[in-house]
C-alpha cells in the first residue's frame, strides 16, 4: 500500500505551481488561496520528513544489512533474517567465508512493492562495488583478488514483530534478469 508519504514530491510541486499561478494572475483575493497552497505544501513536506513509510523502512533495513556484510558481523546480519530461515543464515555465513565486501559497495536501483495486507514486500535492487575473495585453501575464491562487481537481487521481506526481516533471496543476472546461483563468482 502506498501512503501519502510515498509520493509527496509531485503533490508539493502541484501546490507550489498553483500558488505561483494564483500570484501571477493577481485575481482578487488569490493571494489568500496562494498562501493556503503554500502552507499545505509546507505541511506535507513536514509530515513527509517525520513519517517513515514501509518503503523507507525497507531501504533502511537493507542498508543496515549491507553494513553487517561490510563489517563481516554475522550476529548483526542474523538480526535481519527471518527466524525460521536457517538456509539464509547458512548462505550468509558461506558468503562471509568467501568474500570481503568493501564499504564502497553501494545499493542502487532500489524498488519495493508492498503486497496487499502490508505483511510482505518484494524488494529489488543492484549492489555494485569492490569485493575481494578471502584466501582460503580449497576455496572456489582462492586467488580471486579485489574487483568491482555488479549484482542484481530480488528479495522477499516479511513483517515479524513490527520489523521487516529477509525471508527469501534470489540473485539475478544483471544483464538478462535470469536467476543465478547466489554465491556464483561472475
Amino acid at each position: 500500500m502506498t501512503g501519502i508519504t510515498e509520493a509527496t514530491f509531485p503533490t508539493i510541486l502541484l501546490l507550489l505551481g498553483v500558488a505561483v499561478i494564483l500570484l501571477v494572475l493577481r485575481v482578487r483575493h488569490s493571494w489568500k488561496s496562494a498562501l493556503v497552497a503554500i502552507v499545505l505544501a509546507a505541511a506535507i513536506a513536514g509530515i513527509d520528513a517525520v513519517v517513515i513509510g514501509p518503503t523507507e523502512q525497507l531501504e533502511a533495513r537493507l542498508q543496515e544489512l549491507r553494513e553487517g556484510f561490510v563489517d563481516a558481523d554475522f550476529d548483526r546480519i542474523s538480526q535481519y533474517l527471518a527466524a525460521d530461515r536457517n538456509e539464509l543464515r547458512e548462505t550468509a555465513a558461506a558468503a562471509l567465508d568467501l568474500v570481503e565486501i568493501s564499504p564502497a559497495l553501494r545499493i542502487r536501483d532500489f524498488s519495493a512493492t508492498i503486497e496487499p495486507g502490508d505483511q510482505v514486500a518484494i524488494v529489488e535492487f543492484r549492489a555494485n562495488g569492490p569485493v575481494s575473495g578471502r584466501a582460503q585453501a580449497g576455496s572456489a575464491m582462492m586467488g580471486f583478488g579485489g574487483r568491482h562487481v555488479v549484482t542484481r537481487w530480488k528479495t522477499r521481506w516479511i513483517l515479524e514483530q513490527d520489523q521487516w526481516v529477509l525471508d527469501q533471496v534470489t540473485r539475478l543476472n544483471p544483464l538478462n534478469g535470469q536467476e543465478m546461483d547466489t554465491l556464483a563468482v561472475e
